[in-house]
């Protein structure tokens, strides 16, 4: 039996009402790093960042200019652009360990901008790497002329990109391939890669993690037990913090293929799913945006937490999102009725909203922010119904639920023989096979899809994937009995959401999900078993499913609607953060996450009162998920 962790401290400890999210915790780095460069006396006091590719990302992701500006930063230049010359400031540079990066550091300094005044292209250099740079880079560096003008060299220890508040990802797009693909001979590398920016959250907390893993999962397991030792050698992290220490809990994306597949209904998951987001940097929405004078012109909208009506609106339905969308338009009217006639009446649709927004040219400002999320949930709703989701949707729930006979093969087949998109036919059939319907999945493909191929998703992916419709033993359980009626597209649980709650219910097995090492903390060493018919065991065996009679194909309600989560307000005001208590959770997702899942970690902190952060590998919508299933054939 595992020993518990001893802490004087333990009981007594106080954790922060206000804990600070990874994202806040990141800025902070970042804004100490540039603190802590003070220009020598006769130097500029502004300083001068430069960057390269990546620490630009990583970078953006959790740094504002203006923060920048407030840490003494003027301004920041890619690394690998040409730049003029600034000989009284001193330069930042944030660099990646790369040869290519360490390169243009060397060039910035061999010949000098004014050979007569002994001046180079800028006053001093600080430097600053993401991770340890290797032996030969550091070698360049001493031989280098730039050795005579570096005041100052760290490695900060930072490889991984916030995406929001409570996700993080490794912008690792290739394990996918390299651990679920036919060759995993390099599976050992692929971990400690992994483990070595994983560990840098770990170093960004600044405390030494408990970690758990899925015990069914090489992958998790190796992950695990590589991120142990990587973390065991870094002193500077804390092991004496009690009942602070973050736990982490390591997955891979085997515990639940399906549900990335399927299309979602809440606003940000389904612009991510059915909008032409630009996913390279940061998320970029482009949309026509037609002014007062009727001039169309093409706008780029960033889709950051910093949009507070994004903040608000992203995990809603989208129905729920457009009507709260107006009912704060009509607010802001009712608030400022120099609107001139908009204070006159009410808009009852987007359309409205958007002749009215267009007619007051003195609100810009305030009403583009409205404009772009008329355009979005407007572009939502029209792809919605172009490509025929309501009926597709559909029929993906009947799949999950393991419930439709005969009749959901004569449904899929007339589907997939009409004209639904191309990409929308290959996530169907893909989700019958993960179903454990595989011959059924081979009869319908139409399509382009081998047979070879959604046998090699399967034996990939595991068939401990198969869906399954049983609630968390820790979550409301209002009905046991299975309905005939299928529930409707927004319902499905994420595998990984009963997961948390099983382990916020402290019902997670430790065998099932053992630690890393024998000492376990003592919030986590009273571990309460379910009873076996509703332990998480079940939830992951196979469940192959036989296509049962007699079950209807009931119409889903997706425009339902739910509890009010609040009165709508017309100013566009900050949301408050959740109040948070105990220790912090990160779950970690080798192979992928999806934005049900970034969904599920924001309603259990709501619910539960518990900073819970979302990390994985990368982020992928659904296109991007199916298009890794089937390239692993190749």
């Amino acid at each position: 039996m595992a020993a518990s962790a001893s802490s004087s401290s333990s009981s007594t400890s106080v954790v922060p009402k206000h804990m600070d999210t990874l994202k806040d915790l990141t800025r902070e780095k970042f804004l100490d790093i540039m603190q802590s460069v003070e220009p020598a006396e006769g130097h500029e006091k502004w300083k001068v960042l430069l960057v390269d590719d990546e620490t630009t990302t990583i970078l953006g992701s959790g740094c504002g200019m203006f923060n920048l500006i407030e840490a003494g930063v003027s301004l920041c230049e890619p690394i690998k652009n040409r730049r003029e010359p600034l000989p009284s400031m001193e330069a930042i540079y944030l660099l990646s360990p790369t040869e290519e990066s360490v390169q243009h550091l060397i060039n910035d300094y061999d010949l000098k901008y004014d050979p007569k005044r002994n001046i180079y292209q800028y006053a001093a250099a600080h430097l600053f790497f993401t991770s340890r740079l290797p032996a030969p880079l550091f070698q360049r560096l001493t031989e280098a002329g730039a050795r005579k003008m570096i005041k100052s060299l760290k490695e900060i220890n930072l490889r991984y990109w916030v995406y929001e508040s409570q996700v993080f990802h490794l912008q690792m797009p290739d394990v996918f391939q390299k651990l679920y693909g036919p060759d995993q001979s390099r599976r050992n590398t692929v971990y400690r890669n992994i483990a070595q920016r994983l560990a840098t959250v770990c170093c960004t907390f600044g405390q030494q993690p408990f970690i758990r893993y899925d015990a069914a999962s090489p992958h998790a397991k190796g992950v695990a037990n590589m991120l142990q030792k990587t973390v065991a050698d870094v002193q500077s992290l804390a092991s004496d913090a009690g009942d602070q220490r973050p736990l982490f809990l390591i997955v891979d994306r085997s515990l639940d293929a399906v549900s990335p597949l399927l299309h979602e209904v809440t606003y940000q998951a389904m612009a991510m799913d059915l909008l032409k987001v630009d996913h390279k940097t940061t998320d970029q929405f482009q949309y026509e945006y037609t002014d007062n004078s009727g001039d169309v012109s093409t706008r780029t909208a960033i889709l950051l937490e910093d949009d507070v009506l994004w903040n608000d609106l992203r995990h809603m339905h989208v129905f729920e999102a457009i009507k709260k969308v107006v009912a704060m338009f009509n607010a802001f009217v009712k608030e400022n009725r120099k609107a001139g006639n908009l204070a006159t009446g009410r808009v009852k649709s987007l359309k409205e909203m958007g002749e009215a927004l267009r007619a007051q040219p003195q609100y810009q400002d305030m009403l583009s922010k409205y404009s772009l999320h008329v355009n979005m949930t407007d572009a939502c709703t029209n792809e919605f119904k172009k490509r025929q989701l309501q009926l597709v949707g559909q029929l993906e729930q009947v799949l999950v639920h393991g419930t439709g006979g005969k009749k959901l093969l004569n449904e899929l087949r007339t589907l997939l023989m009409g004209e639904v998109r191309d990409g929308d036919k290959r996530r169907l059939v893909q989700l019958t096979a993960l179903c454990g319907l595989m011959k059924e999945a081979i009869s319908l493909n139409d399509a382009d899809i081998k047979a070879g191929d959604l046998e090699q998703i399967v034996e990939s992916m595991g068939t401990r994937s198969s869906p399954a419709t049983e609630p968390s033993p820790s979550s409301s359980s209002k009905s046991k009995k299975k309905s005939k009626k299928v529930e409707t597209p927004d319902s499905f649980t994420p595998r990984l959401k009963h997961l948390l709650e099983d382990l916020l219910g402290n019902h997670l097995s430790t065998d099932e999900f053992p630690f890393t090492n024998d000492v376990v903390p003592k919030d986590l060493s009273n571990f309460q078993p379910v009873p076996a018919t509703e332990e998480f065991s079940k939830k992951k065996k196979t469940a192959s499913r036989s296509l049962k009679s007699g079950a209807q194909l009931s119409q889903p309600t997706w425009a339902s609607k739910r509890a009010s989560q609040g009165k709508s307000k017309g100013k566009l005001e900050a949301l408050d953060k959740p109040n948070v208590s105990g220790r912090r959770i990160v779950v970690f997702v080798v192979g992928g996450t999806s934005y049900a899942e970034v969904r599920s970690v924001y309603e259990l902190t709501r619910d539960h009162r518990r900073q819970i952060t979302l990390g994985s590998t990368e982020i992928m919508w659904p296109d991007l998920y199916s298009e890794r299933l089937s390239q692993l054939a190749s």
